[in-house]
């Protein structure tokens, strides 16, 4: 009762901090620009009607041109195409009238090129409109520039002879297309319709939206009757509350499903236990060490550092990082420790702070002159001093290899080597240099050998057995899961 009782209060705590987020059409601060969930299409039709009404440009009505294919009577043709006019389930991809203003926000509403970004709702805003038909059917081009600049890059550039001064050469032009549908009362006729691929993008139904995430949102929930989940899928669209407005909230119509209720229960009375004890989580230890494939390191910088069982550790080393020579300390520091960077396809560089390790390889150039980051490259960093002259590099032809020494704790010195083998790379180069290893830093110290061999330790094969046979046959080592 009492777990009941705790659950319930803060049920209706959410609903409270959600009733304070409501919002009023006529509030002079009324957020009109902001994307908008509803749950009808006929309230998602009727804003974005009033957006585009409300824009300072001239307002175009495009309408299609519908075709009868095959033979009929022309009665039957006439009334199979009015028919056909006034549907909006058979005709939603392809309006009978598509309104457009410059400035208003639309959608793609059919796949036109997938390699090429264009695909059913891609977002882009009208910036002008080329119609050649005087009677305002479809024809000429709408010119739009979509939200993200790689979405119709091939199409701007097979479209090259249509620009003019007056075009911009981030703009993309849009032709009308034709599509076929059934029509008739049993589907038996086909009609044959060009419109322009769009439809205002102002508003959409919450089903419709699901996946999205928005920073800020108007919420509309009217609704006669009871949907399943529906407040959830609405307000968990935006990341905050702050950019989420309701404008009808409907308390009354909140449903759970009933099996979902009992499910929640059921994960409630038996949480999953984790197989493995994270690091940030574990208090009693000396040393607490990790190695992880970053797949760049420079793309993933900022998540990394937010992860807590990174920051948690003592020594952490990151395998294809992908750093760049350019890319300065502070770019790819960590909060708390000192780094020491080992970057594949670079010169040596040296500063007062940090020593940076480099290849002497010849930097790759695209075609433009820029330099390309490279595929791999190592990156240590590390809470404790180095002892004097670590880290080292010895990294051997693509098998990369950082040797770290630190003083742990008084008197106590740690070896710890970092070892990265390419996948493709020959397993008896790395079995070369594990044994190039052991003689020169391993067998006289207290060593720690962390790995990415790219090589299936549970999976028998002869790349598995040469290096089990001698990692753990000749040169007895143990090995750690953790």
């Amino acid at each position: 009762m009492r777990k009941f009782k705790k659950k319930s209060e803060k049920t209706l705590q959410f609903i409270d901090e959600l009733r304070g987020e409501g919002i009023s059409v006529d509030s002079e601060d009324y957020p009109w620009d902001a994307p908008h969930l509803f749950t009808t299409n006929e309230r998602v039709d009727s804003y974005n009607c009033t957006i585009i009404h409300r824009s300072p440009n001239p307002v175009y009505s495009i309408k299609a041109k519908d075709k009868f294919v095959g033979s009929a009577p022309p009665s039957i043709k006439t009334k199979i195409l009015e028919t056909f006019k006034n549907s909006k389930n058979q005709t939603k991809q392809l309006s009978t009238i598509l309104e457009v203003s410059v400035g208003v926000h639309y959608e793609i509403t059919v796949n036109l090129d997938t390699s090429d970004g264009l695909i059913n709702e891609a977002s882009c805003k009208m910036v002008k409109v080329e119609l050649t038909d005087a009677s305002f059917f479809a024809s000429g081009k709408l010119w739009v520039q979509f939200n993200d600049p790689e979405i119709g890059k091939q199409l701007r550039k097979d479209s090259r002879r249509f620009y003019k001064s007056c075009h911009k050469k981030e703009w993309t032009p849009l032709e009308p297309i034709g599509k076929t549908f059934c029509a008739g009362t049993k589907g038996q006729a086909q009609i044959q319709r060009y419109q322009f691929q769009l439809r205002a993008a102002h508003a959409k139904t919450i089903h419709r939206c699901q996946g999205d995430t928005m920073q800020r949102a108007v919420v509309d929930l009217t609704t006669q009757r009871k949907v399943d989940h529906i407040h959830y899928v609405a307000i968990s669209r935006v990341q905050t509350l702050n950019g989420m407005h309701l404008t009808n909230l409907q308390e009354d119509k909140i449903g759970i499903d009933e099996s979902v209720r009992k499910e929640m229960e059921r994960l409630r009375e038996n949480p999953v236990q984790p197989s493995l004890q994270l690091l940030y989580k574990i208090e009693q230890s000396d040393m607490k060490l990790c190695f992880l494939n970053a797949s760049s390191m420079s793309r993933h910088i900022d998540d990394i550092r937010c992860d807590n069982s990174v920051l948690a550790t003592n020594i952490a080393c990151f395998a294809e990082t992908r750093f760049h020579k350019k890319d300065s300390i502070n770019e790819t520091s960590l909060p708390g420790f000192k780094q020491y960077r080992q970057d594949e396809n670079s010169s040596d560089v040296t500063n007062n702070t940090n020593r940076l390790a480099f290849q002497n390889n010849k930097q790759k150039e695209n075609s433009s002159g820029k330099a390309t980051r490279p595929v791999h490259g190592l990156a240590v960093y590390s809470k404790e001093d180095f002892v004097k002259e670590y880290p080292l590099n010895k990294t051997y032809k693509t098998i990369e290899v950082t040797v770290v020494k630190t003083e742990l704790l008084p008197n106590v010195v740690i070896l710890v080597v970092y070892v990265y083998k390419p996948p493709k790379t020959d397993v008896k180069d790395l079995c070369h240099v594990l044994m190039s290893l052991h003689h020169q830093y391993v067998k006289d110290s207290e060593a720690i050998i962390l790995r990415d061999f790219n090589v299936d330790w549970q999976k028998q094969s002869a790349q598995q057995e040469e290096l089990r046979n001698l990692m753990v046959g000749r040169l007895k080592y143990r090995q750690v899961i953790t």
